[in-house]
């Protein structure tokens, strides 16, 4: 109560100089301030013993009139407000501390360290210091003296005094059409004191951060890191930088938050708020920067095409300062990274380790294309440098014997990886290939071999689909480049390098990854399928060099399997070679069915094993060659009845009677197409072929275990071509073709005698009867027909007297006969 009172009058003593100073005589004014501080002073020093509450209030009365007596003197001797400022400052350092320490006085004490504020404006008023920066000076002494509470409260007020300026300047401003004079001259406002306002910040943080890590107070440290930013906005708002300072100064401040973290990290207490502080700037960095980064990479083709990056009418022109910019960034996320592994991780494997993150390698990744893209504005230098990283990327995830440096062998682990070096090697050929289509090409064989080798040296960390996906996308970047580079080094040219990268690629990863080897050359088939734009001689170079390699790999590996795809492309070699020479379509089939005969004999000389591929050769040589003759009837004909000699020819090699009639079956299509287009009309040509194949397959019959009779076996083939020549003849066909009757006959017979088959026999002589009889018909019309009745009855009668002398009735020499017949005939 006693201490309210005395405020009250404290404040009726302020109020009444401040209104009624004016009205007082003069003598009288300073005469009644002094003496009621005097009496405050001795009257509460005299009763505090025996009332200790209302002598401390009056004792305190007394010294805080000690400001508003120094007012009153001012103001009598006409004092400006700067020396009004001073004095105020002095006298309550002096008399206000010196009361505080014979009283022993907190209130007193605050009072004193709170002129400090205004002896720092009293300074600032008189002399080019601002107030915050003399503020500031004064908070580092009394830390370093060892009066740490107000050293705390001044490095306060003088780090956030930039931001209590801008705030009543605004008011000011707001208000009316002036004063900010006074802030100008204390330092507050202005340009010079907004440039000094960092110099301030930072020392008011440094003496706040001092006296953070004594207390092991994290309020303190987040007050010291506002002091700073508010102390870097104010300056960088009124220091106008130039553009390329602009540009580099947030990246230079992460790379330095980064490397502050890094020093602090073994610190107990400034490796939480560091880490903290890290954590924001990357969570900034990457929200920011990382589009940026990947539109850059996306523009990248068009920077030597004129397209304007920062609008200064020239076109994409270098940027050195965003180039460092993006490398200040890089080397700021490194630095994370290897944060992260702790500070006994060696830089060595941080950087392995950092590889292998994620996060890490994709801002890398694209943090170095972006520097390329800005910094140099040449597609080359950006293809260049892409492949740089990605073949660091692989350098860095593997140890010297190729194993991965990690213990984790998850698939999922290695995707980033596996992404970045797949998109920067891929994307590399399409940078460059927009202004500089020619050097595409060795970017994209360059780009492979990178592929290449990290499908080899990251095979052992993968499962073999991977390793077979780096190896495939290394083949098709080669293709790309090839693609990119047609216009100006022509189709064959550029396929013929793109079948060479994705064969190199599959040599180079085929003993680590196998699997991955044999897609990689089967990936040359999009380069050769590339080439069929081409001319005829560029389709040729490009097909013949993929069968040659394929070739080549076969025997190398003494693999046949790999030797099927030269068997798919050794018909496009002679197809594109029949082009190049100017033969027909229809006389390109019929080479292609050559080919395909000329292959089916080299099969019956080479080793079993080898013979598919050739076969395979054969076989594809044969399915483009048909069609092709399709359009002419009679070279339709020769490759039908080529394809029906090779499958019976196959047919008798293999022992496989399916596939050699399906050959006789194909000929014998062949064999009458080709009759028709001779002009031939006698039915018994085309079905001659037709009984030769089914004397065949009742020849395949009769030697099994359960053999059908000779009926069956022989039969079908003597009536079939017998009795098409017969009904020709009856029909007024010339007399050869009672002779081909007569011959088939003559066949039969001597065939069923020598091989005693009934059948044959039989007919045989059936037809050898029919024909004789057919031929000998007009001149046995001549005869009468007595004559006819008395050689039958003749006949009849030598018959009756063979059986009596005999003693065997007619039914019996029929069934005698019928024995001999099952006995010695089949």
């Amino acid at each position: 109560m006693a201490g309210t009172g005395a405020f009250l009058l404290l404040a009726s003593a302020s109020v009444f100089i401040a209104v009624r100073w004016d009205q007082v005589p003069e003598a009288a004014k300073l005469a009644l301030v002094g003496a009621l501080t005097g009496a405050f002073l001795a009257g509460g020093r005299a009763i505090r013993r025996t009332l200790p509450a209302t002598g401390d209030v009056l004792f305190h009365l007394g010294a805080l009139l000690v400001p508003v007596d120094v007012a009153g003197l001012s103001l009598r001797l006409q004092l400006g407000w700067r020396q009004l400022l001073l004095t105020e400052g002095v006298v309550g350092i002096g008399v206000l501390g010196a009361l505080a320490g014979v009283a022993g006085s907190v209130v007193l004490a605050w009072g004193a360290a709170a002129s400090v504020v205004v002896l720092a404006a009293g300074i600032a008023s008189v002399t080019p210091l601002p107030a915050p920066l003399v503020l500031a000076a004064a908070a580092l002494a009394a830390s370093l003296l060892g009066r740490h509470r107000p050293a705390i409260a001044w490095a306060a007020a003088a780090g956030l005094a930039p931001l209590a300026g801008a705030v009543a300047t605004g008011v000011l401003r707001t208000g009316s059409s002036g004063g900010t004079g006074v802030l100008t001259e204390l330092g507050l406002a202005g340009r010079t004191a907004a440039l000094l306002a960092l110099a301030s910040s930072i020392v008011a943080a440094a003496v706040l951060g001092r006296e953070a890590a004594r207390r092991h107070d994290l309020a303190l440290v987040a007050l010291a890191g506002a002091c700073l930013t508010t102390g870097a906005a104010t300056t960088w708002a009124n220091a106008s930088p130039p553009r390329e300072v602009g540009l580099v100064v947030g990246p230079a401040v992460f790379l330095l938050i980064q490397v502050v973290a890094m020093l602090c990290q073994r610190d107990g207490f400034w490796g939480r708020p560091a880490r903290g502080a890290a954590l924001c700037s990357e969570v900034v960095v990457a929200v920011v920067a990382t589009p940026l980064a990947a539109a850059l990479l996306l523009v990248a083709p068009f920077v030597d095409e004129g397209l304007d990056l920062f609008s200064d009418g020239d076109g994409w022109t270098p940027e050195p300062a965003a180039g460092l910019a993006w490398v200040l960034l890089a080397g700021g996320w490194l630095l994370a990274a290897w944060r992260r592994q702790g500070p006994q991780a060696s830089p060595a494997a941080a950087l392995r380790c950092a590889v292998l993150d994620g996060r890490t390698v994709a801002f890398l990744a694209t943090a170095t294309g972006a520097g390329l893209v800005v910094g140099t504005a040449s597609t080359i230098a950006i293809a260049t440098g892409l492949l740089v990283v990605a073949a660091a990327v692989v350098v860095a995830a593997s140890t010297p014997s190729g194993v991965p440096t990690s213990g984790r062998q998850e698939d999922h682990f290695w995707a980033l990886p596996v992404m970045v070096v797949g998109a920067a090697a891929a994307w590399a050929p399409f940078v460059v290939g927009l202004s500089h289509p020619v050097v595409s090409l060795p970017v994209a064989l360059a780009a492979a071999a990178v592929l290449g080798g990290a499908a080899l040296a990251w095979s052992r960390a993968f499962r073999g689909w991977v390793s077979a996906e780096l190896a495939i996308a290394g083949s098709l970047v080669a293709f790309s480049g090839g693609a990119i580079a047609i216009g100006e080094i022509g189709v064959g040219a550029a396929m013929l390098a793109a079948v060479v990268g994705a064969w190199g690629t599959g040599v180079l990863v085929e003993r680590a990854a196998p699997l991955a080897g044999h897609l990689a050359r089967a990936s040359m088939a999009v380069s050769v399928a590339g080439a069929l734009t081409g001319t005829f001689v560029e389709i040729v170079a490009v097909a013949a060099a993929a069968t040659l390699l394929l070739v080549i790999d076969a025997v190398r590996h003494d693999e046949p399997l790999i030797g099927l795809g030269a068997a798919a492309g050794a018909p496009l070699v002679v197809g594109s070679a029949c082009g190049a020479a100017g033969l027909a379509v229809a006389s390109t089939g019929l080479v292609l069915c050559a080919s395909a005969g000329l292959l089916g004999g080299l099969a019956l000389l080479c080793p079993a094993r080898w013979r598919l591929p050739i076969l395979a050769a054969g076989a594809a040589g044969l399915g483009a060659g048909v069609p092709r003759a399709a359009g002419e009837p009679a070279r339709l004909a020769e490759c039908l009845l080529v394809a029906g000699g090779l499958g019976v020819g196959a047919g008798v090699v293999t022992r496989r009677w399916v596939v050699g009639h399906a050959g006789a079956a194909v000929a014998i299509v062949g064999m009458g197409l080709h009759l028709t287009v001779g002009g031939v009309t006698a039915s018994d040509a085309y079905v001659a072929p037709v009984a030769l194949q089914l004397v065949v397959a009742g020849w395949q019959l009769r030697r099994r275990v359960d053999p059908p009779s000779s009926w069956v076996a022989f039969g079908p083939a003597i009536g079939l071509l017998g009795c098409a020549a017969l009904a020709e003849r009856l029909s007024g066909g010339p007399a050869w073709h009672s002779l081909v009757a007569g011959a088939v006959g003559v066949a039969a017979v001597a065939a069923g005698g020598w091989w005693r088959l009934a059948g044959p026999l039989f007919l045989g002589t059936g037809l050898l009867a029919t024909v004789t009889l057919v031929e000998s018909l007009a001149t046995l019309a001549g005869i009468p027909t007595w004559a006819w009745l008395a050689a039958g009855g003749t006949t009849l009668l030598a018959a009756g007297i063979a059986l009596e002398r005999s003693a065997t009735t007619p039914v019996e020499a029929g069934r005698r006969l019928v024995d001999v017949l099952d006995e010695r005939f089949s």
